[in-house]
């Protein structure tokens, strides 16, 4: 989690037959705003459906059990806090269906020394601004198959399905599966479903956040350098930008960590302040051709 950017290529190497769909063109990167001092570890950010035209957004690691919901000129609006202990490695957030009707989702599954046994999904209802308080929290305890992973990029399909995307640091890169349904009180083990990387990557190229598009039918997969996009269908990423992805070079993130889509398909990256502590920004993007 706490590594400096660079600006070397991901390669992510997808199963499946090629493909003809025409690639996305990412155009129009901008950095919107500067991120204020209280989010200087943001790690995770989603969009509302509460609040159309705001993110919620939390900080890394052990900051409190705060999420912030933040305008597209970096103010923040509200907070809300858990009424419940903070986990000890937030590292992603998402937003999508569930039995309250429209939920948010945390991956508290952040660990870079590969020992914990404690990791888990969070999941409550997108709290109101105004009330400042979430009280009803779930929680689904999980591991993986092969044993401890490191991981910090998460998404939730419109079924509720969630799969989580392991970092690269010590092994490929690989998308499991929460097998259906989210279940408490057991410790699920993860299927795993796709391999995307060859091997380990090295510090630009960890995976730091992924999102999927509303209908599920596209997946953002984000590193400390680059993004790509991915056409989703029976549990397959297929690229859909040739090589690494689209630079993010442009957008000089410290240590780019989040991203979400809008309803539109723009999608929106938080980043980290970095070791220095450097202005963190909030961008935007915009990917022509990447919608069905």
């Amino acid at each position: 989690m706490r590594h400096a950017t660079a600006t070397a290529a991901l390669i992510l190497i997808a199963c499946g037959e090629p493909h003809a769909e025409p690639q996305p063109v990412c155009a129009d990167a901008a950095i919107l705003a500067t991120l204020p001092a209280q989010l200087h570890e943001a790690s995770g950010i989603t969009s509302s459906r509460r609040r159309p035209g705001t993110f919620w957004i939390h900080n890394d690691s052990r900051r409190g059990a705060l999420l912030f919901n933040v305008d597209t000129t970096g103010h923040v609006l509200a907070t809300a806090r858990l009424a419940t202990t903070p986990g000890p490695d937030w590292e992603d957030i998402a937003s999508g269906p569930c039995p309250a009707g429209y939920c948010l989702y945390i991956a508290d599954i952040g660990d870079n020394l590969h020992q914990r046994e404690d990791r888990a999904i969070l999941r409550f209802a997108e709290p109101d601004p105004a009330r400042g308080e979430i009280g009803d929290v779930a929680r689904f305890a999980f591991q993986y198959p092969e044993g401890p992973r490191d991981a910090e990029a998460l998404f939730v399909l419109p079924d509720t399905t969630v799969y989580i995307i392991t970092k690269g640091r010590s092994g490929p890169v690989t998308v499991y599966r929460y097998p259906p349904p989210l279940r408490e009180g057991e410790r699920v083990v993860l299927e795993r479903v796709q391999q995307l990387s060859a091997g380990l990557q090295q510090v630009p190229d960890l995976v730091t956040g992924a999102a999927a598009t509303r209908d599920g039918s596209r997946i953002a997969v984000r590193t400390y350098s680059h993004l790509q996009l991915y056409a989703f269908a029976g549990d397959t990423l297929r690229p859909l930008i040739e090589g690494p992805g689209y630079s993010l070079a442009p957008l000089r993130e410290p240590q780019g960590e989040g991203v979400t889509f809008t309803d539109d398909g723009t999608l929106y990256l938080a980043s980290e302040s970095g070791p220095a502590r450097s202005p963190a920004p909030l961008s935007r993007l915009r990917c022509e051709g990447d919608q069905p």
